[in-house]
């Protein structure tokens, strides 16, 4: 992947001058891929040829794949950090960063296929740092200098302000400038939010669809986080119900891998939590119930075991796999449509005055998407049960896609938000009193400003 001239905010200097442009093989079938030249990707771009106009689309497919990465370690990280997977393995760096130790879940893995645990301030950063320096380039060239530049401009700030957004979910702060300030969740949201109100504003110039519907559901998405809910509905709202995003894999080269298959299915040092085994859907009520003969099994989180009775690398651990990453190119959704329709169920049932109604109706249109029979409440007026629903479908929904850390950070105490406490699974340790990532060693030591 690409090694940045500029400091993503993590303390450290460049390792180069040469930027390694990320080879992208399966970008055609991901949005607004299509619309972007084919080109062969060199191996590497000498730092003096970045302000080259001719190398945009070089730079802007590398922005995508970059982002891509990032969200592969993001999915998998806050999985693993959280309770939709745990260790299966006996490493202990796994086993450790399960356990929310603090310096263990600092890990920069980049892609490069050697990490041995989920990366936290790696990949994320340099999707983050690249991103904005590609932008930035980009918006100091006028459209004369710049071929296709409202283009090249609206993609790689959408793509920054998604891989901004990051840091939202899940983290305890970051930093985003070299030797720059400590930033809250609160505060990453808002840069996100100007980030994709930008792209939107270069996206709504170009008359792109794609591009501005992926810039309004990335600022639902953050509107929503920051409590922001007449702003979250508005923009959620017109997000057509085809809409779908994939953040693409690959089976070569191995830092093309989806990496929570690698982490089970290949090498089952990682299982799925048990909360996530035989979830069900009431073929009348539509209701959360055992798996059973009035009941069929969700289709958003199918979990299987390879072989009955297998176990992780440990030998003690029950493997379960999730199909939705069961293969190394599996993708990992970015944004859709039933999220969006999440976004609007809990931005009704949090507005000054709830419409339990309409959120249901939102909650439903997202399942219409999967054929899954419509929710009926018991208590169509109780507004507990209907945040309870709301969570349970974000749950499901977006499984393995990299929020549900965030949900439980955002909504502590319920029944499916519980994080795991006491001695682990594998009786080797205890899980410890950390609740986000936090900010790595390595930018407190180097950042001054801290």
């Amino acid at each position: 992947m690409w090694c940045s001239g500029q400091s993503a905010g993590i303390g450290r200097k460049p390792a180069t001058r040469l930027w390694k442009a990320a080879a992208v093989a399966a970008l055609a079938g991901s949005f607004g891929c299509s619309s972007l030249l084919d080109v062969s990707l060199p191996g590497n771009i000498p730092a003096s040829q970045l302000d080259d106009p001719g190398f945009a689309d070089v730079l802007t497919r590398s922005v995508i794949a970059e982002y891509e990465c990032a969200l592969s370690e993001h999915a998998g990280a806050q999985g693993l950090f959280g309770t939709e997977m745990r260790q299966s393995g006996n490493l202990a760096g796994r086993d450790h960063f399960h356990n929310r130790i603090e310096g263990n879940v600092q890990g920069a893995s980049d892609c490069s296929g050697a990490s041995v645990v989920f990366g936290t301030s790696g990949a994320q950063f340099i999707a983050m740092a690249y991103g904005r320096d590609v932008a930035r380039r980009y918006e100091a060239r006028t459209d004369a200098e710049q071929p296709n530049r409202l283009r090249h401009l609206a993609t790689a700030t959408i793509y920054t302000a998604y891989a901004v957004t990051i840091f939202g979910q899940g983290y305890c702060s970051a930093v985003f400038e070299a030797n720059g300030t400590e930033q809250t969740p609160k505060q990453m949201q808002a840069i996100a939010e100007t980030w994709f109100t930008n792209g939107l504003t270069a996206a709504t110039t170009l008359g792109d669809a794609n591009l501005i519907n992926l810039a309004r559901l990335g600022r639902a998405r953050v509107r929503n986080y920051l409590g922001n809910s007449a702003g979250a509905i508005a923009d959620a709202t017109v997000i057509p119900n085809t809409f779908s995003v994939d953040g693409t894999r690959a089976a070569t080269p191995l830092t093309r891998n989806n990496r929570i298959y690698g982490e089970t299915w290949r090498d089952r040092h990682v299982t799925i939590h048990p909360s996530f085994y035989n979830l069900a859907i009431s073929n009348t009520t539509g209701r959360f119930v055992p798996l059973g003969a009035d009941a069929t099994a969700d289709p958003r989180v199918q979990v299987v075991q390879p072989t009955p009775g297998a176990k992780g690398t440990d030998g003690t651990t029950d493997a379960w796999y999730p199909n939705k990453a069961n293969a190394a190119q599996s993708p990992t959704r970015m944004a859709s449509y039933a999220e969006a329709q999440l976004i609007i169920a809990e931005g009704r049932i949090r507005q000054a005055t709830p419409d339990l109604p309409a959120a249901y109706a939102a909650i439903n249109a997202a399942r219409a998407r999967r054929t899954i029979v419509a929710y009926t409440p018991v208590a169509p007026t109780d507004a507990v049960e209907a945040l309870n629903t709301l969570l349970e479908e974000r749950r499901r929904e977006l499984f393995l896609e990299g929020f549900w850390t965030a949900d439980m950070i955002r909504y502590p105490g319920r029944s499916m938000t519980q994080w795991d406490e006491g001695l682990n699974h594998q009786g080797q340790g205890t899980y410890r009193a950390l609740y986000c990532i936090p900010l790595s060693e390595r930018e407190r030591t180097n950042n001054p400003n801290l």
